[in-house]
Formats: structure tokens, sequence, C-alpha cells
């Protein structure tokens, strides 16, 4: 893959950043469904081939997730070493603590409210 190719999704830009970080920026003023997540999801499978990527999620204010899209991203599984999520706004908060907790990862999570601190975080691994 090209170092810094941007591939656009349906709401999201996905992209690999420094140090191998895949950085997912979600469009604002959206609503993601569960097919939104899939076709993120393959993406990520066909960037993330022999290499130990990391994932970097922001969500722009006014971005909101169906029932089916929550309960996937809870599920499923994701190849990681680790996975920084940048929200902007009070609700996504509150979803990301949930998301958190309810998901049984085998790598570490954070949440942050800026993206130069989630990038600082991922660089650590």
């Amino acid at each position: 893959m090209v170092a810094h190719q941007t591939i656009k999704t349906s709401k999201a830009q996905i992209s690999i950043i420094e140090d191998n970080i895949c950085y997912f920026h979600y469009q604002g003023n959206t609503h993601l469904e569960l097919d939104d997540y899939l076709e993120n999801h393959k993406v990520y499978n066909e960037l993330n081939v022999d290499q130990n990527l990391k994932i970097l999620a922001e969500f722009p204010k006014h971005v909101s997730f169906s029932v089916e899209a929550r309960k996937y991203a809870e599920m499923a599984a994701l190849d990681t070493i680790a996975q920084a999520i940048v929200i902007h706004s009070l609700p996504q908060r509150i979803i990301a603590r949930f998301y958190h907790r309810m998901r049984k990862n085998d790598f570490p999570v954070k949440v942050f409210n800026k993206k130069h601190e989630a990038v600082a975080w991922l660089l650590t691994f």
C-alpha cells in the first residue's frame, strides 16, 4: 500500500498515517448503520494484511449509530494492537464508555477528546 493513501467509504475516510496507525475519520452530521461498519471493517482488513495496525477512530460532532451498528461494534473481532477513539460530544462519550465496558478486547482501548493525544498514546505501542 502507498503511504498516506486515503480510501473513501460511504461515511468515512480511511488512511494509514504514521507508525502503522489506521485512521478512520467519520463524516460529521451522519448516522452510521450496520452496512457502514461492515464496509469500513472490510477496508480495514484489506489494509491490515501483513501489518500490525493500530486503530484511530475519530467521530466528529453529530455522528450517531443505529442499534445494529452499535451491537456490531461491540462484537466484531478486530485484529489490532490498540484502539484509540476520538470523540467531540457528551453523547458520544456515553456511547464510547458503554462500548468500552461491553466489549471484551484482547487489546487496549482508550477514549480521547483530541486527536494528537490519541496519536501520542498509540505511538507507545
